[in-house]
């Protein structure tokens, strides 16, 4: 899981760990025009960058780049997931949960009927774009959810997802039962 997640310096949103989007256009330049593949995940969540929308706009110069991002899906926008999906994205979900309840104690701070909606919007946008864009589930396999296993892939398979990843986590030596 994101490795931020047990470090109190990260509990917060600090804009300032941010990369400045001048920086990002100036690596853009240099590097999107020769480029086949690009992952914009960062150390974190990608889509709650304040200029996310100016950066799908950037994107749209790169029809041929393969676009990649893992993504919590907890931001409520429909219209960014669409244009997401419209670019061609492959986007893996951070997805530990099939119920509320699961779902919620992992993911703490997050709506899980936001994940469902997005999931929905996502589904939408790939049959409205003929199946553009791609999509496929990362769960974390740990005490909290793996008797929700099954549930995991059943979800995935009601939102046209035909990939699920389960990975396997072990705490750090220092913090061996975190995960278990």
């Amino acid at each position: 899981m994101c490795p931020q997640s047990t470090d109190p310096k990260f509990a917060k949103y600090n804009n300032d760990l941010n990369m400045p989007a001048e920086l990002f256009v100036r690596l853009a330049e240099e590097f999107f025009p020769t480029a086949t593949f690009v992952d914009l995940r960062g150390f974190g969540e990608s889509t709650i960058l304040p200029w996310w929308n100016d950066v799908l706009s950037y994107l749209e110069r790169f029809p041929f780049v393969i676009w990649h991002l893992v993504t919590n899906l907890g931001v409520p926008r429909p219209a960014m997931l669409e244009r997401l999906i419209h670019l061609g994205f492959e986007l893996g979900f951070s997805c530990d949960g099939a119920t509320k309840e699961t779902f919620e104690a992992i993911r703490v701070n997050s709506r899980f009927s936001t994940i469902l909606s997005n999931l929905e919007a996502i589904q939408q946008a790939r049959k409205k774009s003929q199946q553009r864009g791609y999509i496929y589930f990362i769960s974390t396999i740990q005490k909290r959810n793996i008797h929700e296993l099954r549930q995991i892939v059943e979800m995935a398979h009601r939102y046209d997802v035909g990939e699920v990843q389960f990975k396997a986590v072990q705490g750090a030596p220092w913090q061996p039962d975190l995960y278990a």
